[in-house]
């Protein structure tokens, strides 16, 4: 029996990777994760295989005969789970096919990475547009600086569409910097109408 690849790996912490040739095992493995059996490995019909050594060389073979499919799938849907606790996983396609659902699981979780860098940079500019607004009014800066506000308050608002934890958070610290840079504005050009 020969092994179908892509070959399924899944650590002791539950990340997945598909590695799809012995090179790229060779390449990819360390040796001491080998010895120390970091990795449950199956083939892509759910075949369990086992990750050896021999004379320095990483091998694979048949753990045994009897499919795991079941056991594969599990593995990935708790990836998923893992790495992007905070939506859950919806599939749509056909869920013997392994290969497709491990790769929507890992867009699944790239789009969760991406999504929390753009949340911790809207977080930013919220607090950046209340810190602009105090400095402003604080020690009276040129009207640049709540102009300037204003618009990382808004940048904000509008980058804030997806539904969070920590929506409130953001759209609360966005407005207040929009308040306070509005206000300093106002300021400004009462202050300039007043002369």
């Amino acid at each position: 029996m020969e092994i179908r690849w892509p070959v399924f790996l899944k650590d002791r912490d539950g990340w997945m990777n598909i590695l799809k040739s012995m090179d790229q095992i060779q390449v990819e493995l360390e040796e001491i994760d080998i010895r120390d059996n970091e990795y449950t490995t199956w083939d892509s019909r759910g075949l369990p295989l086992q990750l050896y050594l021999d004379e320095g060389k990483i091998k694979i073979r048949f753990l045994s005969e009897e499919v795991q499919l079941d056991k594969l799938k599990e593995a990935i849907l708790n990836y998923a789970k893992l790495y992007r606790p905070e939506a859950p996983f919806v599939y749509h396609g056909f869920e013997d096919n392994i290969i497709e659902l491990f790769k929507a699981v890992e867009e699944h979780i790239k789009i969760g990475r991406k999504y929390k860098i753009e949340n911790r940079r809207t977080m930013i500019s919220s607090i950046l547009a209340i810190i602009f607004g105090i400095l402003t009014f604080v020690s009276r800066v040129p009207l640049v600086l709540p102009i300037f506000g204003l618009a990382l308050g808004a940048n904000a608002l509008i980058k804030e569409k997806k539904n969070t934890d920590k929506r409130k958070t953001v759209i609360t610290i966005a407005i207040v910097g929009i308040i306070i840079n509005g206000f300093m504005v106002l300021m400004f050009m009462l202050r300039s109408f007043a002369k």
